[in-house]
């Protein structure tokens, strides 16, 4: 079972996205020590699927990007069926950088 974070539905797995459908977050930043949160916090990409493991293991996916960039990326998600409402939702209030909408990759 799965621990949500209090005030947040976002969710994070040590086990794993694979069965998991909904939209997600890949994500980068430095966790501060004895749990003091998390600086330089980024949201690259926002995305959607049936099966969110399954959707990360292509090579031209931004998560694996990211990581052979030299970035430690992460994925926040959050499960549900209405899946491709929330995305189009999640991607217009955060604007990441990755997206299709946007030309070009800004590393910074």
């Amino acid at each position: 079972m799965r621990k949500l974070r209090k005030n947040s539905m976002w969710q994070s797995s040590c086990f794993g996205w694979d069965g998991i459908g909904g939209v997600y977050c890949v994500c980068t930043g430095d966790v501060l020590p004895n749990g003091g949160g998390m600086i330089n916090f980024k949201v690259w990409y926002v995305g959607s699927s049936k099966n969110i493991g399954k959707r990360l293991m292509n090579n031209n996916h931004p998560y694996k990007i990211l990581f052979s960039k030299g970035y430690m990326p992460f994925i926040r998600y959050i499960e549900t069926t209405n899946y491709v409402k929330i995305e189009k939702r999640v991607v217009r209030l955060l604007n990441p950088p990755m997206n299709k909408q946007h030309r070009r990759i800004v590393f910074n």
